[in-house]
């Protein structure tokens, strides 16, 4: 519960983020969020989202990847902090490395899209907002 209450600007940010990238795909995971409140109540008060889970990644190289769990056809975001050197995020399909700095965040479909994060130097968190 501390940690949804800590990152509930943040996790609105995003969120309101997405309802300008993606305003169907907002709403969709508003309505699925709401669906079934009793089972969830207390969660919902600190919930600041229309993302339905997230993860925490710490100080982690990601090889290439897809996220098979999550929901199809829908953009995930990803967003680094800390104090590192030399942070890159992958996205192969695209020819692309992005420079993977603190407070960067991607919004990206991570099921269909292999992608990955570089070893860095330093402290580095990754916040994983996505649809489950």
């Amino acid at each position: 519960h501390q940690f949804l209450s800590d990152t509930q600007e943040l996790s609105a940010l995003l969120g309101g983020i997405l309802s300008i990238i993606h305003p169907e795909l907002y709403h969709q995971g508003m309505k699925m969020t709401f669906r079934n409140p009793d089972l969830i109540i207390d969660t919902l008060w600190v919930w600041g989202s229309p993302f339905t889970a997230m993860s925490l990644i710490s100080n982690r190289h990601t090889p290439l990847h897809r996220d098979l769990l999550g929901a199809l056809n829908s953009f995930d975001v990803v967003m680094s902090w800390g104090e590192y050197d030399n942070g890159r995020f992958d996205i192969p399909a695209t020819g692309m490395t992005f420079r993977y700095d603190s407070g960067t965040a991607i919004f990206l479909d991570t099921r269909t899209f292999k992608h990955g994060a570089s070893a860095v130097v330093g402290e580095r968190f990754c916040f994983v907002l996505f649809f489950r």
